[in-house]
C-alpha cells in the first residue's frame, strides 16, 4: 500500500519532532550526570543505564524514520526475475480448422510484422519509411523501382526473390487490390529487383506499394500468380479467387524474424527464425500468443504479470494501477480511427435516407463516447463527414462547413423523419408502412468492450424513443471475416479513419460500391449506389471522385474532392461516424525493457501493433531485463 504524498511529509515531519525530543531527553541526563559529581556509584550506574536506553531508543526511532521515508516516497518495483524466454502478448486467431494459413482466405492467422514483412514501414509521424524487405528505391511519374534485400529466406528455407512480390501483387489484382487501379503492370528485371508500371499517377501508390505485405511466395502461390497474369474475363479471375481462397497450407510461412514453433486451442508460440535476414538482432527467443477473447481475461492475465505488451487496462483502474503497479506503462497515440455506424443500404427500410437521417438524429455521439470511456477515451466526431478531427479545418472551408448537418442529438427531427417516410407510432413502439413492428439489428464485434459500449448506447437509445433493436455481439474472427464485408447486418460497428490523416482510405472505407462480382473487401459492405445526386453537387459518380482524389496532386482541387466525398458520407450517411479512439499501448517491464515513451515506434501500433513490436525488437528497443 503507498501514501499520498503530502501524508508522507506529514508523517516524515512528525517522526522527526519525535526523534528531536528524544535527543534533548538524553542531553538533559547527560548535563544531570555531569553535575552529581557526588553521586554514588549506583547512581552514577543508574544514570548510565538510562543513557543506554535511551540511545537504544533514538536509534530504533532513527531506523524506523529511515525505513519509512524510503517506503513513503519511493515505491520501488519488485526485483525483476530471471529475463523470460518469451515475450507475451495476447492473440485473438483461431487455431485450425477453424483459422488457417492462407493469408488469402478468410480466418487466417495473420501474424504482421513477426511472421510476415512489408517491403517497408511508413512512419506515420514523423513521416517518413523505414526499408524492410525492401533495401532502396526509386520513385517517378511512371514507375517504382524497388531493389529488395538478397539475404531473406522464407520460413521453409526457400531464397526469397521479386517472384514472389510479384507473385503477391498478382494475386492481389484477382483480389481488387486498390492498387491495381493505378498499376499497369508489375515486372521483375532479375531476381532482386521489381518494377510497378504506373499507368495512372495517384497520391498514395507509392505507399500502397512500399507498404504491402509480401506473404505468397511464388513456390506456393506462383501457379495461381502465373493464371492471373494471363487471364482476360472477370470470370476467370473470380475461379482463381476460389481456389487460392480453398488452398490451405500446413503451416504459416513468412519471411519474419519469427516463425511458428507451435500452435493449440489455447495459444499460438513463435520462435526466432535462425535464417532471417537481421537474426544477430533478435533477442528474444520466442512470442507467445495465449489466446484471449475478452478483455476481462486480458487484463486478470495482465494484473497477474503474465502479459507483457499491448493489454488492456479498465480505465476505472488506470490511477489505481499506476500507483499499484509502476512498473507498468501506458503510452497514448491518436488511433487515427475509431467506430462508425453503418447501415445496410439494400435493407427494406435503412434504404431510405430519411431513415438513417432519423437514427442519426438519435445518437448522441458525446454520449456514446462518453459510454466508450469507461473503457477507452474516445473524442466525438465533430462533424459526421469521414474527416479525422485533426485535419478537419484543414479540408472543410468554413463556408462549406455550413452546408453539413452536424446531426446534433435531435428526437423530434427524428419523429418528424419518420412520419414522413410513412412510420406510425402506437403504445410507444414505432411501425413501419407495412404495419409491421419497426425492428433491427445492430452487431459489434465481441470482445471489443469500447465499442460495444458504443453499441450498447445505441440500441438503447433507439429503443428509448420506440425502435425494436435486437443487439449482437458475434465472435471477433467471423465478424471481420465473414459477416461485415459479406454485407450480413442491419446495422453494423465499423471503422472510420482508417489510419491515414489523408481521408482517402476513410472515404474508400465508407464508400463501399456494390457491384456485381465484385472481389471481397476488409470494409462493411453497405450497398452504395456508384451513381448519387445531392443537393449542393449534383449527380456524381461515388468510384470516379474517389479515383479522382487519389490521383490528384494539387492541393486546391484535393479540397475540392475531399469536399465532395464528404458531402456524400454527411447527406447520403451510409455510415455515422461516432467519434475517434486515443489508443493506450500498454506493457509492463518486469521482463523486458521497452521504449521510452516519445519513441517513435509507438506511432506504428495504431493499425499495427505487431509490427511496431518487430521494429522495436529490430532496433534494440525492447530486450530482456538481465538476472540481477
Amino acid at each position: 500500500m503507498s501514501l499520498r504524498p503530502e501524508k508522507a511529509s506529514l508523517i516524515v515531519i512528525a517522526l522527526s519532532v519525535i526523534v528531536l525530543l528524544l535527543a534533548g531527553v538524553i542531553l538533559a541526563q547527560i548535563s544531570a550526570l555531569a553535575g552529581q559529581i557526588s553521586a554514588t556509584r549506583e547512581e552514577i550506574g543508574r544514570l548510565s543505564d538510562t543513557v543506554s536506553k535511551l540511545a537504544e531508543t533514538t536509534e530504533t526511532v532513527s531506523r524506523l524514520l529511515e525505513n519509512l521515508t524510503g517506503v513513503i516516497t519511493k515505491p520501488s518495483p519488485p526485483k525483476p526475475p530471471v529475463a523470460a524466454a518469451a515475450l507475451v502478448t495476447p492473440g485473438w486467431w483461431k487455431p485450425p480448422p477453424a483459422g488457417n494459413y492462407n493469408p488469402w482466405a478468410p480466418m487466417n492467422i495473420f501474424i504482421s510484422g513477426l511472421v510476415y514483412e512489408r517491403l517497408a514501414y511508413w512512419i506515420r509521424k514523423p513521416g517518413f519509411y523505414k526499408p524492410i524487405l525492401a533495401e532502396k528505391w526509386e520513385i517517378t511519374p511512371t514507375k517504382v523501382s524497388v531493389y529488395l534485400r538478397k539475404n531473406v529466406y522464407w520460413h521453409d528455407g526457400t531464397h526469397f526473390t521479386s517472384k514472389d512480390v510479384w507473385t503477391t501483387f498478382m494475386i492481389g489484382k484477382a483480389f481488387g487490390w486498390t492498387v491495381w487501379l493505378y498499376l499497369d503492370r508489375v515486372e521483375t528485371p532479375d531476381d532482386y529487383t521489381v518494377v510497378f508500371y504506373i499507368k495512372k499517377p495517384g497520391v498514395l501508390v507509392p505507399r500502397y506499394i512500399l507498404t504491402t505485405f509480401i506473404h505468397s511466395p511464388y513456390h506456393m502461390y506462383g501457379k495461381w500468380a502465373e493464371r492471373v497474369a494471363k487471364a482476360e474475363t472477370s470470370e476467370e479471375l473470380s475461379k482463381i479467387r476460389e481456389e487460392v481462397t480453398a488452398y490451405r497450407p500446413d503451416t504459416l510461412v513468412g519471411t519474419g524474424p519469427y516463425k511458428l514453433k507451435s500452435i493449440t486451442e489455447a495459444e499460438i508460440v513463435l520462435e526466432k527464425f535462425e535464417k532471417y535476414w537481421a537474426a544477430e538482432k533478435i533477442v528474444i527467443p520466442e512470442i507467445k500468443f495465449p489466446l484471449i477473447y475478452a478483455r476481462e481475461v486480458e487484463w486478470a492475465e495482465a494484473y497477474a504479470g503474465r502479459i507483457d505488451y499491448r493489454f488492456w487496462i479498465p480505465t476505472a483502474l488506470l490511477e489505481t494501477v499506476r500507483e499499484e503497479k509502476p512498473w507498468i506503462r501506458i503510452v497514448y497515440t491518436s488511433d487515427l480511427a475509431g467506430p462508425a455506424l453503418f447501415f445496410n443500404l439494400k435493407h427494406k427500410w435503412l434504404k431510405d435516407l430519411r431513415v438513417r437521417k432519423a437514427i442519426a438524429y438519435l445518437v448522441d455521439r458525446e454520449a456514446a463516447c462518453k459510454a466508450a470511456a469507461v473503457i477507452l477515451p474516445h473524442s466525438p466526431a465533430a462533424i459526421p463527414t469521414g474527416i479525422l478531427n485533426e485535419v478537419l479545418d484543414e479540408w472543410i472551408t468554413p463556408e462549406f462547413k455550413a452546408k453539413l448537418d452536424p446531426y446534433n442529438y435531435d428526437p423530434k427531427k427524428a419523429e418528424a423523419l419518420l412520419k414522413e417516410a410513412g412510420f406510425t407510432k402506437k403504445g410507444g413502439k414505432w411501425y413501419t408502412p407495412d404495419g409491421e413492428l419497426f425492428r433491427l439489428t445492430l452487431i459489434a464485434p465481441g470482445g471489443w468492450d469500447d465499442w460495444m459500449a458504443v453499441a450498447e448506447y445505441i440500441a438503447s437509445s433507439l429503443r428509448d424513443f420506440g425502435i425494436e433493436v435486437d443487439y449482437k455481439t458475434p465472435e471477433v474472427s467471423l465478424y471481420w471475416a465473414k459477416l461485415v464485408p459479406g454485407g450480413e447486418f442491419d446495422m453494423c460497428m465499423g471503422w472510420w479513419g482508417r489510419w491515414y490523416f489523408f481521408p482517402l482510405e476513410s472515404f474508400r472505407g465508407m464508400l463501399v460500391v456494390e457491384k456485381p462480382g465484385a472481389p471481397p473487401t476488409a470494409y462493411p459492405r453497405v450497398g452504395m449506389p456508384e451513381v448519387i445526386e445531392l443537393p449542393e453537387i449534383g449527380r456524381v459518380n461515388v468510384t470516379e471522385l474517389l479515383i479522382a482524389l487519389e490521383t490528384t496532386f494539387e492541393k486546391e482541387k484535393q479540397i475540392e474532392l475531399v469536399q465532395k466525398l464528404a458531402y456524400v458520407v454527411n447527406q447520403y450517411l451510409p455510415a455515422l461516424p461516432i467519434g475517434e479512439k486515443l489508443s493506450p499501448w500498454t506493457c509492463q517491464e518486469l521482463r523486458f525493457r521497452f521504449p521510452p515513451d516519445d519513441d517513435y515506434t509507438w506511432w506504428l501500433c495504431p493499425g499495427d501493433h505487431l509490427g511496431a513490436l518487430k521494429i522495436m525488437i529490430l532496433e534494440g528497443k525492447v530486450v530482456p531485463i538481465p538476472k540481477e
